[in-house]
């Protein structure tokens, strides 16, 4: 999960223009209802199955990405052949 695909779902779900990769989800208007909702578009979209405190307790988008990384189920990305 990049931290700038990250931003774009917390955007969506606080229905804000866009979120500042260095902002907290609470900083940026979060609060548990709608980090549950990101959670559920994680697990939807990408196969990230986390848990909302996750989120909630996070610094920051970029470091809530970063901790995202390898939590993503292997059959959501397969590797391409070249």
């Amino acid at each position: 999960m990049t931290a700038p695909t990250l931003a774009g779902i917390v955007s969506e779900v606080l229905s804000i223009p866009e979120s500042d990769l260095d902002t907290s989800f609470f900083g940026l208007g979060g609060d548990s209802a709608s980090a549950i909702n990101v959670v559920r578009r994680l697990r939807r979209h990408a196969g990230i199955d986390m848990d909302p405190m996750d989120l909630l307790t996070c610094d920051s988008v970029a470091v809530l990405s970063d901790s995202l990384l390898g939590r993503v189920d292997p059959g959501e990305n397969p590797p391409t052949s070249t």
